[in-house]
Order: C-alpha cells, then structure tokens, then sequence
C-alpha cells in the first residue's frame, strides 16, 4: 500500500535527505543516466515501468514519488549492479530492504540476520572470503527498541 500526500497523490521520496538525495537515489539516478546514453530514453523507461518524462525529471534531480522510487529500486537491482564491479554495502542493503520490505520491523532484523547468517555460512563454506558488505548488513537492520513492559502499581494492602 502507498502512502498518500495531500490531495490524494503518492508521497514523495524526500524523507530525511531532502529532495530524494541519499546516496543510494544517487546511485540510481547515476545508474539510470548512463543506462539512457547507452539506450535511450524511452527503452529506460519501458524496463523501470515509468514515463520517459517522469525518468528525464528523475535524472535531472526531482524526486520521485514513493511507487515510483520502489520501480525504480527494483529496475536497479535487476540492471544496474549487474553492471557494477562490485556489490556495495548500499546495493546489498537495497536487495535485503527489498526482500524483507513487508515484515515488521522485528522480524526484518530476525530475516536478515538469518540470511545474513546463511550467506557468510556459504562463503566458509567455499573457502572463500566474505565480502566486506556482509558485515554491515546486521547494523544497517537494528532491532527496534522492544516496548517497556507495562507496570502495575501495588497499592497499600500488596493488591494490584
């Protein structure tokens, strides 16, 4: 479900960094401009699944509306590292964000922590080294401060 703005449209991807301008929009606004001066616009946006007019404002630095950055993460992890060196610490949260984006926020920490758990398993496993993004992965979920228990007060006579 996406969230609504006032006047009934998507919210907008601003959050925290202002005008969609964390490192990881950054990524993919790059990722995206050098996808269109290899192709074109109109193929760019058919493989996101946005107008080429909504792509062409993404890449000049507006910020997309909240469905829109979703499409746009996913267009990224399907096009966009495959084409990179190397996984990031940022690419590899992107992935886990995606895979676990519909659990509370107690079991997102308890599924990364378990494929987080998995995969350097795999790497030991093979003998080979983990990669250096692996590490971050738990810090970059945080539990969620549990609630405090609620505290029932004892009158004079010991009763609750």
């Amino acid at each position: 479900m996406s969230e609504m703005a006032s006047g009934g449209e998507p919210a907008r991807a601003e959050g925290r960094s202002g005008r969609g301008g964390d490192p990881f929009t950054s990524r993919l606004r790059a990722a995206a401009s050098a996808r269109v001066a290899a192709t074109s616009l109109r193929s760019v946006s058919r493989e996101i699944g946005m107008s080429a007019t909504g792509l062409s404002k993404f890449i000049d630095g507006n910020a997309p509306y909240l469905p829109t950055l979703n499409r746009l993460r996913n267009w990224y992890l399907r096009h966009g590292v495959s084409t990179a060196a190397t996984l990031t610490e940022e690419d590899a949260h992107a992935a886990l964000s995606l895979l676990v984006h519909d659990l509370s926020p107690e079991a997102r920490h308890a599924a990364v922590e378990q494929m987080v758990h998995c995969i350097r398993d795999g790497y030991a496993r093979t003998g080979e080294e983990a990669p250096d993004w692996l590490g971050g992965m738990q810090t970059r979920f945080p539990v969620p401060a549990e609630p405090s228990p609620r505290r029932h007060r004892v009158g004079a006579d010991g009763d609750a």
